[in-house]
């Protein structure tokens, strides 16, 4: 993709593969958005929007004619720069066996928390799975995040929405986790996930606050993606280090706003 301007890098494909390689392994971590959300790919560069169903009704008429007008969810695109060091392209060049991938994963990590951010808190008029909420919160009384899960769960049965389900939690309470035990000392961890029909309780820093309860069924929220994560060149600086970044274009799709509960401690 000329967008990215790769081949103008003083570099090849070795060096590319390393970078890409260090950056695969923070988004297999740290984008919890991919866990939870349906991802549909490969739409393109010129993927500017996505039906969202709703259709805004306009007073006026159209010769006679009554006029609605069909609301389309924006493609954003996302783009975090960093540089690499000449010292460290050579070191992969020579063919070295590591290379201080250090500004590599802070833009990893940063591309993952917007990302992040689209998928669970929106942007704009684009709605997240927190904000898009339908249910009650459910409100976790002491350490009996137990009761809770089942009461998240009960809601979303209620709400006809099946299973399996997930557990995202902030680490903070993910580490209490493992101090607690259910009933008859059976580890609270393995009953939690008996609870969730086998889904995942997930430690995430992408919440801001509490716990969500949400349906891994499939259907209910979908990343839309016209370009998937790439890293491309910006250019070389005087000292010869090389200015890449991380970029790519993407909406969010809420489709049932009732397969999330929230949870409060």
């Amino acid at each position: 993709m000329s967008l990215l301007k790769r081949h103008l890098a003083p570099f090849g494909e070795e060096v590319w593969s390393a970078i890409e390689g260090e950056a695969a392994a923070v988004f297999k971590r740290r984008l919890t958005s991919r866990k939870v959300a349906d991802f549909k790919g490969g739409l393109g560069l010129a993927f500017a929007g996505a039906n969202s169903g709703r259709v805004t009704a306009v007073k006026e008429k159209l010769r006679g004619a009554t006029v609605g007008i069909r609301e389309t969810l924006p493609v954003i695109e996302l783009k975090v720069p960093f540089t690499l060091k000449r010292s460290e392209t050579e070191l992969l060049l020579r063919e070295a066996g590591s290379f201080d991938n250090t500004a590599v994963v802070d833009a990893a990590n940063a591309l993952c928390a917007a990302e992040n951010s689209l998928v669970f808190d929106g942007y704009k008029n684009i709605d997240g799975i927190v904000s898009a909420v339908a249910n009650a919160p459910v409100k976790v009384a002491g350490d009996d995040i137990l009761t809770g899960v089942g009461e998240a769960i009960y809601a979303l049965k209620n709400a006809h929405v099946g299973g399996k389900y997930a557990l995202l939690i902030q680490p903070q309470y993910y580490a209490k986790l493992f101090t607690l035990s259910g009933s008859g000392g059976y580890p609270l961890t393995k009953k939690l996930g008996e609870l969730l029909g086998g889904g995942e309780v997930i430690a995430t820093g992408a919440l801001k606050e509490g716990a969500l309860v949400v349906s891994l069924r499939g259907g209910d929220y979908e990343i839309l993606s016209g370009v998937d994560i790439s890293i491309g060149y910006d250019g070389a600086l005087p000292n010869g280090d090389c200015e890449l970044f991380f970029f790519e274009t993407l909406t969010f799709r809420v489709n049932t706003p009732e397969a999330a509960v929230k949870l409060s401690f």
